[in-house]
């Protein structure tokens, strides 16, 4: 069902309606339901550029790093991330891909799924019990970009600096190391319940919640 942004009767439930509108996606959208769009996301095989609009529940300090004061937000807050990323190419064959350029053998391989499995096949769609999530890559080389806007019950909008203090300190992990190439490839997982809307390169929208 193609149907004209503006005629989508519950726009406004979305607390980033007018980043939406920032991202000039006033022109259609494909409105599916989350099984509909999990089975043409498991379908794309090749490496393609989306982006992802994410909203959940933020994970807040009970206290701040800082001053130790209480977190004022806790249980208000819901994080909206919108994030640029590839999917499509399975991680080990990126990997590959990328030794090969730079004169490296081809024989990087990656271990079992931490958990879950690929859904039919897929190298975009993790299937554990009635779960289900996108995986997607990160190139060093064409680095993606994430915005992170939080906005509590009333729907005020809070800027990444004002709440810097309440979230956990960020950690990196080296278990890619053994990648051995020029710039990092991270997968990166996402559960398929908080991601709102996927759009393409050229802003179409490929899905949102029905």
């Amino acid at each position: 069902m193609i149907l004209p942004i503006n005629s989508i009767q519950n726009i406004s439930i979305f607390p980033f309606a007018s980043d939406v509108e920032r991202l000039r996606m006033q022109t259609t959208m494909v409105v599916l339901s989350m099984p509909e769009m999990i089975e043409i996301l498991a379908k794309i095989d090749k490496k393609t550029c989306v982006s992802l609009i994410t909203c959940k529940d933020a994970k807040l300090l009970k206290k701040s790093r800082l001053t130790k004061n209480p977190t004022p937000y806790t249980g208000m807050v819901v994080v909206t991330t919108i994030t640029n990323l590839f999917i499509g190419e399975h991680y080990t064959n990126a990997v590959n891909k990328t030794r090969i350029d730079e004169g490296k053998p081809a024989d990087f391989e990656v271990g079992k799924l931490p958990f879950g499995q690929w859904l039919n096949g897929s190298s975009t769609i993790i299937v554990d019990g009635d779960k289900y999530y996108l995986r997607t890559l990160s190139f060093a080389d064409e680095p993606s970009t994430s915005k992170k806007y939080y906005y509590d019950a009333l729907q005020n909008r809070h800027e990444l600096d004002e709440l810097g203090e309440y979230l956990p300190a960020k950690t990196t992990v080296g278990e890619h190391s053994e990648q051995n190439i020029s710039g990092l490839i991270l997968p990166l997982t996402f559960s398929m319940d908080t991601v709102s809307m996927v759009f393409d390169e050229d802003h179409r929208i490929l899905y949102t919640i029905r």
